[in-house]
């Protein structure tokens, strides 16, 4: 036997007990009193601690904690066994108020609470150093863990866990563990508390209702919910519980659902948790971090690994920018590392292509209202019209109608019910408002396939092979896709007639546009005109729900009164989904009432009707280009001979 067996075999059996009782969830580290001078812990066996004899300087420090991974970590061999070895450091509260720190398996960790909170300053935080220290008292940030405590025991829970004091920073390897394992260990926890430092209820009595609005919009502007870190502690736990700095309770996040909603834009389902957040496209997904801040750069990209399931190894000083785009490809990658496959082109080159086999959706889908109006009929339309082609060239379809009545959202809409088909399919999503959004647009498409070609430098050369790829998308294990191009206007049109893709029955293409002649040109493909829909605004009774779920008012709980005052509201603003979300908005921003919102609007319009009809008329250069020889007058007037009413027009001169 060479020495490093024996070696070896030494280690192992000085350990393997320890290792064992671990492994099988029994044993857990408690936090020593006072460790006897020259051995750390009476819950390790005599032989194990015979091997852990402190140094004359270890022993003068005489930590009250030490953690059990940690000295693993000391001896060479078990180094290694330790990177195996993930656990999970608790507080647990003690019988006279006071709490201690204990450390976990984490596939054996006790049921316990979360704390969620905002950072002070780091002299006023309680860290890891601090309760080792004994010097934790003395902080102002001691409280909020006292009470995260007194919470948790009042649930019945004996352990609690709170970021700045159950994680020593000073361990890169312990920190890199913790921030990658955060979003489990808040979904795991059975309670989450929410401790807002900035919202007071002072003064508050439960039935004035004045005061009630006050903390309301405190806690629409707390400091909270505009941090990186909170974004995962908001979604990942089932249950989260809301306190003032007072610890007064404010609601959980059922409770307060529509209020969050509202501030953070974060859909219902995956609040809930009713949905997994994979289904959320990457888009969506980042857009709900889009206006949170973090300390330090790179955690801007560090505080989103759960949102999206990814591993990544830390590295600070890379900066905020370089940190995102390594967070980019290991979601990229995540999504769609599979093999590649070869593909010989007419022209003699062969190209290497990434398969994929599941799914994705380009679209800007964090756009789609939640309280989008169904359209059941509008999009049976669009469907029927993809399920079926006799052609070789991909299918073309246009909806087309004013601005504000919904083509966009009726088009995002459209994108999640293409994808229910469980084939391998993709959505690719260009605003095609201009030629150099078109543009944009192709070479984004080539990013997405993480195809060849991408990093080419000329503009052509990406488009043509933007367009062969859709038009031979198998070599990359696409069965379907959609290309939707959104907002299409003239002058983009002989654009898309050269570039769009020719062959190919495996395509859709999706058009929105404001006019029928551009919709009529870009569906026009190989001679053959291809379908289209007008959009029109819902009816009145649409409508009229559309805008109650907007501002969150049940139908049942209206008076006729009330129920007269919004239909007229619908009806004055045309039944124009736009511009009925955009006034609930400004409504529940501003506590209008209805009647309030209906004169305020009636009072400013004649003053700001021709300013508004002149920034409309530029929103519409094919129609507007044949009115700017008439006064504003005239325009207005023959505007309106072209709808089918007047009140059509009004809400888009108020915008």
């Amino acid at each position: 036997m060479t020495a490093t067996e024996l070696y070896i075999q030494f280690a192992w059996s000085l350990q393997i007990s320890l290792v064992f009782e671990r492994l099988a969830g029994v044993a857990r580290l408690r936090r020593c009193p006072k460790i006897p001078r020259g051995c750390r812990s009476a819950e390790l066996s005599k032989t194990t601690a015979r091997i852990l004899l402190l140094s004359p300087t270890q022993q003068a420090t005489s930590y009250a904690y030490r953690p059990c991974h940690s000295i693993l970590t000391e001896i060479p061999f078990l180094k290694v066994l330790s990177n195996l070895v993930s656990t999970m450091r608790l507080l647990e509260g003690n019988s006279d108020g006071g709490f201690s720190l204990t450390e976990h398996f984490a596939d054996a960790k006790p049921k316990y609470a979360i704390l969620s909170h905002t950072w002070g300053a780091m002299t006023e935080e309680v860290t890891f150093a601090d309760l080792i220290d004994g010097t934790s008292e003395a902080k102002v940030g001691y409280d909020k863990i006292r009470f995260c405590g007194e919470q948790a025991r009042c649930h019945g829970l004996q352990y609690f866990w709170v970021d700045t004091c159950c994680i020593d920073k000073a361990s890169s390897s312990e920190l890199q563990e913790a921030i990658n394992s955060m979003f489990n260990w808040y979904r795991d926890a059975t309670k989450c508390y929410v401790y807002l430092s900035d919202v007071s209820v002072i003064g508050f009595d439960g039935d004035d209702q004045l005061s009630k609005k006050t903390w309301e919009l405190e806690f629409s502007a707390s400091r909270w919910f505009t941090r990186g870190w909170t974004l995962q502690e908001l979604i990942a736990p089932r249950t989260v519980e809301f306190f003032s700095k007072e610890r007064c309770p404010l609601g959980d996040k059922k409770s307060l659902e529509q209020a969050i909603h509202g501030i953070t834009r974060i859909p219902y389902d995956a609040l809930r948790g009713d949905r997994p957040l994979h289904e959320f496209s990457v888009d969506e997904r980042m857009s709900w971090a889009k206006d949170r801040k973090t300390t330090r750069q790179e955690d801007a990209a560090y505080c989103l690994l759960g949102i999206f399931d990814i591993y990544m190894p830390l590295i600070y000083g890379e900066g905020r920018k370089k940190a995102l785009i390594r967070l980019r490809k290991e979601i990229r990658e995540a999504q769609m590392p599979q093999n590649n496959a070869s593909v010989s082109f007419k022209d003699g080159r062969t190209i290497s292509f990434k398969n994929f086999t599941s799914s994705f959706n380009d679209a800007p889908v964090d756009l789609l209202s939640i309280h989008f109006m169904e359209r059941a009929h509008e999009l049976g339309l669009v469907s029927k019209a993809h399920q079926v082609n006799e052609e070789s060239a991909p299918t073309r379809y246009a909806i087309w109608g004013i601005p504000g009545v919904g083509k966009t959202q009726l088009a995002l809409r459209y994108t999640k019910v293409f994808l229910e088909d469980a084939t391998v399919s993709a959505v690719f999503w260009m605003s095609c408002s201009s030629l150099e959004k078109l543009h944009q647009g192709f070479s984004r498409l080539l990013n997405l396939i993480d195809h060849p070609d991408q990093f080419k430098p000329e503009q052509n050369a990406r488009i043509v092979a933007a367009r062969r790829w859709l038009e031979q998308p198998e070599v990359s294990g696409i069965l379907r896709w959609l290309l939707v191009l959104d907002n299409v206007d003239i002058s983009t049109i002989d654009f898309l007639r050269e570039n769009l893709p020719r062959q190919g029955k495996q395509g859709r293409i999706l058009i929105t546009t404001r006019t029928e002649a551009v919709a009529h040109a870009v569906c026009k493909a190989s001679g053959r005109l291809q379908l289209s829909l007008e959009l029109e605004p819902p009816a009145v009774e649409n409508a009229i729900t559309f805008f109650l779920k907007s501002v969150g008012v049940s139908e049942n709980s209206m008076s006729s009164v009330s129920r007269r005052q919004v239909t007229d509201l619908i009806k004055f603003l045309g039944c124009l989904p736009f511009a009925i979300e955009h006034a609930a908005s400004f409504m529940t921003q501003s506590s209008q009432t209805i009647d309030s919102f209906t004169r305020l609007y009636r009072g400013n319009e004649k003053s700001q009707v021709r300013s508004n009809l002149y920034r409309y008329l530029t929103l519409l250069p094919t129609e507007a280009s044949n009115l700017y020889r008439f006064s504003i007058g005239e325009a207005y007037s023959q505007l309106t001979k072209q709808s089918r009413s007047r009140a059509y027009l009004r809400p888009i001169f108020m915008v």
